[in-house]
């Protein structure tokens, strides 16, 4: 079905025009590249919508268009998404939501450690930054993307890949030259502005804790409704991870989450899981029940959910069948979950320790190393306590009272 937007528009584009959607973090996206741009549609785009329109020349023709004109609608309307929500990407919050930054901030996780150098210690509630102008010094709240480039959480090759794709696209329907589209393309993507987090970061954006949160700090695993494991069983979180700790007992269990966004950070999660369920469920069988692994795959974007038997069949390939019940997966918005967890970055991976009681007691993202991972088994050991094997049996009382002087014989 065609959105209110381009039935508007589609009339009075030349017939050598096309519409291309594309998705952005799987929100359509609509890229209307038009040379010359009619009178008609501009006046439509510019007083009913209000949307932002970059030119090459900000000098209109005598007809009223523009000459050379890219014009990008995000969030079009046929995502449904509200014009208010256009107006915060480019101009900031609203002045009401100074009131909510404060409660989104005190629901985010205090003991999770952020790497020094990368973008997510800079990154506010609703995925904002701070912005400050270079000659004025004055401070602005803008969108992550406006300001650091959408893809500022990716490594330096991915750069280039949309660059081709978008140039490509722009060849085919615009009649630009590949100098023209793929200058164009970078100009609006901003993607030279600012160094990929990944890179800097070497693949954790999240630091691995050096010791177990202790029990008073520890905070609970945020709420997400609606998984999925592979036996098409629904279930919700965190009361998934303490559903067979009848006693609600703290050191019960010991759970390791692991969370993927993407097909980059799923290829890592083997370096935490591999080692922990070697270590822990391998060896004594008696204390395997209190050792779990949850992979959790977050699924987010409208195509997803349309793409759901392609990524269970996958899903299945990867994972032992033993593991199915276990591995849980997500189609819809978990941008307030990921807040919490401080998992900005979807590209890469995200493990956490969890107690019987579904608290947060240790965080690490990445590719695990030998040390992180070591700290993990040790720290997994702590909050179970010690194994069966270890344990000391608690000596058993008497049945009957002793027996006192000499034992006299009946006549």
């Amino acid at each position: 079905m065609m959105s209110p937007l381009s039935s508007k528009l589609m009339p009075c584009l030349p017939a050598r025009h096309r519409v291309i959607s594309s998705l952005r973090r799987g929100v359509p996206t609509l890229l209307l590249s038009c040379n010359p741009f009619p009178p008609s549609a501009s006046r439509y785009c510019k007083d009913h919508h209000k949307l932002p329109i970059r030119t090459r020349s900000s000098r209109p023709r005598r007809d009223g268009g523009y000459d050379r004109m890219t014009f990008i609608v995000n969030n079009a309307v046929s995502a449904s998404i509200s014009s208010s929500s256009k107006r915060n990407f480019f101009y900031g919050p609203p002045s009401s939501w100074e009131g909510e930054y404060e409660e989104l901030i005190a629901r985010r996780n205090k003991n999770i450690v952020m790497h020094p150098l990368g973008h997510g210690q800079h990154i506010l509630p609703g995925n904002y930054v701070v912005k400050i102008h270079p000659k004025t010094g004055a401070e602005k709240k803008v969108m992550l993307e406006h300001a650091l480039g959408y893809f500022w959480a990716f490594k330096v090759w991915g750069e280039y890949r949309i660059c081709v794709f978008i140039s490509i696209l722009g060849v085919v329907t615009a009649s630009l030259t590949p100098h023209q589209c793929f200058r164009t393309s970078r100009r609006h993507a901003g993607i030279h502005k600012t160094p990929k987090e990944l890179s800097l970061t070497d693949n954790k954006p999240i630091l691995s804790n050096k010791s177990v949160i202790p029990a008073v700090e520890a905070e609970p695993f945020p709420a997400l409704k609606g998984l999925v494991n592979l036996h098409e069983e629904v279930v919700d979180i965190p009361d998934f991870f303490t559903r067979n700790n009848r006693l609600a007992d703290a050191n019960a269990q010991c759970t390791l989450v692991a969370i993927s966004c993407k097909e980059f950070g799923a290829r890592l999660l083997p370096s935490w899981i591999n080692p922990f369920e070697i270590a822990l469920r391998g060896i004594d069988e008696d204390d395997a029940e209190k050792y779990e692994v949850v992979r959790i795959t977050l699924n987010e974007g409208r195509m997803a959910k349309l793409l759901s038997p392609f990524i269970v069949s996958g899903t299945k390939k990867n994972v032992p069948p033993a593991e199915h019940s276990s591995t849980l997966l997500y189609y819809g918005d978990a941008e307030a979950m990921r807040d919490v967890l401080r998992m900005h970055n979807i590209y890469t991976a995200y493990v956490f320790l969890l107690d019987g009681m579904g608290r947060v007691r240790w965080a690490g993202s990445g590719e695990g190393s030998k040390t992180e991972v070591q700290t993990m088994i040790d720290i997994a050991r702590d909050i179970v306590g010690p194994s069966s094997s270890m344990r000391v049996a608690p000596r058993q009382k008497p049945t009957s009272t002793p027996r006192l002087g000499k034992k006299i014989p009946r006549n």
